[in-house]
């Protein structure tokens, strides 16, 4: 943005093709948000007087000779030129829409800082910087439509929204200016200057602007029963990490490299373990991601959820991974009658087939459960022994 529409002697052709590049590289919209990016810096050169045609498009040039160098080797070496996530994820209804209207009002409503733009754009487009003001506002619109098109995202912080933080800064710093230069105002920007500040840091404190009550209508994560405020979803996601982590470090230590596990929160236990992941949201799991069948869920990413019963043809090595923490009791109820309880519905799931649950202990404090396939004669003699290292946990 800053190399084709603010750099003051015309576009670097070079720097802003390497540039755009990079982004057409970062994810597979990007392509698209790089192009887009050029065409507005044309746009308003012209609007300047500046001759910047050949630069930009010398700079297109760059971002598109790479981009689709990229594209075709991919094509040639998965027969696809898309990635698998946007089979996925990309598909647009009015429910992905209304969910994506409900992400941006969590976001605006959690901060309110997106609020003090409607005082920011009308002074600069008012004033010297209407240009570069209404390059801004239409990245910052771009950013937060593009957001709303796909329906948001489950992760915390509204992570999709957080490239517009930039230009949201811009323009608010050009309102500032423009009241800078009015002497009857001399205080003004610097009050407010520190509430900008203070609403940015409360809802990362955890301090509610907007009552509770007026967020949870507002409920917009599919995959997630029950409300939670960002800084909520934060810790929720900080403390899943490091469950998921400690389970895959047991599994790198019990399994062996290139064995299959059926799973569908992949990232950390693909990243510490040598497993082959078959995913059951589709991330990179083809086998799901080609289907045309959508769940209930309407997360991104989560809509085309398959049950692990649906890998069962492959002859998967590992149907179920557990970890359990022998100190802790979730709601009065201890650890083997939790693993128990599980234990049944896993019996009753994979009944008739060669899988059966195998008990770790690791140290005092955790064991590791994996349902795995094991040989036919041996399916009842893996279920006792697994009852017995039950019943002999504390």
């Amino acid at each position: 943005f800053i190399l084709m529409t603010l750099w003051p002697r015309g576009v670097p052709v070079l720097a802003a093709g390497v540039m755009g590049l990079a982004l057409a590289l970062l994810r597979v919209e990007g392509t698209f948000w790089a192009v887009g990016l050029g065409l507005l810096g044309w746009l308003v050169r012209r609007t300047r007087g500046e001759r910047a045609g050949t630069e930009v498009f010398g700079a297109l040039f760059i971002i598109a000779a790479g981009a689709w160098a990229w594209w075709i080797a991919r094509y040639l070496y998965y027969g696809d030129p898309w990635p698998n996530t946007v089979h996925v994820k990309v598909g647009f209804s009015a429910a992905t829409l209304a969910t994506g209207g409900r992400y941006l009002a969590t976001f605006a409503l959690t901060w309110l800082t997106p609020g003090l733009l409607l005082l920011a754009v009308p002074l600069g487009l008012a004033g010297r910087h209407r240009r570069t003001t209404l390059a801004a506002l239409g990245c910052w619109a771009g950013i937060w439509a593009y957001a709303a098109l796909v329906g948001g995202d489950f992760m915390a912080m509204g992570r999709m929204l957080v490239p517009s933080l930039p230009f949201q800064a811009l323009l608010f710093g050009i309102g500032l200016d423009e009241l800078g230069r009015r002497r009857s105002l001399a205080l003004v920007p610097l009050v407010l200057a520190v509430t900008h500040l203070g609403l940015g840091l409360a809802g990362g404190l955890g301090v509610d602007l907007v009552p509770r009550s007026n967020l949870e209508p507002l409920h917009f994560r599919g995959n997630a029963e029950v409300f939670r405020t960002e800084l909520e979803q934060w810790a929720y996601m900080r403390e899943n990490s490091e469950e998921r982590r400690v389970l895959a470090e047991l599994l790198e230590e019990t399994t062996l490299e290139g064995e299959t596990l059926v799973r569908g929160a992949i990232g950390v236990v693909g990243y510490y373990t040598d497993l082959v992941i078959l995913d059951t949201f589709g991330l990179v799991s083809t086998e799901v991601s080609r289907r045309d069948e959508v769940a209930e869920d309407r997360s991104p990413g989560h809509a085309k959820k398959v049950e692990p019963m649906f890998f069962l043809p492959m002859e998967p090595d590992y149907m179920v991974a557990r970890t359990f923490d022998l100190t802790d009791v979730e709601e009065g109820e201890d650890v083997p009658r939790r693993i128990t309880r599980l234990a049944r519905r896993w019996r009753r799931e994979f009944e008739g087939t060669p899988y059966a649950p195998i008990l770790t202990r690791h140290g005092e404090e955790r064991v590791l459960v994996r349902v795995a396939k094991v040989a036919p004669d041996s399916v009842d003699e893996t279920w006792k022994a697994f009852d017995g290292e039950v019943r002999r946990l504390p």
